[in-house]
């Protein structure tokens, strides 16, 4: 099963080697009837579950527990967007950060204006 998130985003619970409690969020009560991996969409070594058993559902999986320090230790790898997170109490779900976007991912980047001169002066 194919995320918008990514290993990299959970870095202590691999070091940790957690296997994360899941939940597809608005099935969550669906039967286990297939074993499936959870992984990320980058291109390193993204396996998040391995043989998780899982509903045979398409839907949005939350991943439980994972953590205040994976906040703080989130990278962009690869320059992905840091996906929203969400803070669950019982059955209660509040978005406490949004997700990123490309947009926010490079806007923080600035290019030297002399290698903006650079790169028209050598075309």
């Amino acid at each position: 099963m194919l995320t918008d998130t990514t290993y990299f985003f959970l870095a202590g619970g691999g070091l940790e080697h957690n296997r994360h409690p899941f939940v597809f969020v608005s099935k969550p009560d669906a039967p286990a009837t297939q074993t499936a991996d959870i992984v990320g969409h980058s291109c390193y070594a993204d396996q998040i579950v391995l043989g998780a058993r899982v509903p045979e559902v398409d839907d949005v999986v939350a991943l439980l527990e994972t953590g205040a320090y994976q906040e703080s230790s989130a990278s962009n790898f690869n320059a992905l967007p840091r996906p929203a997170s969400v803070l669950v109490n019982g059955d209660q779900a509040e978005l406490i950060k949004c997700a990123e976007t490309i947009d926010d991912v490079y806007g923080r980047d600035a290019i030297p204006e002399r290698l903006l001169t650079e790169s028209v002066e050598t075309k």
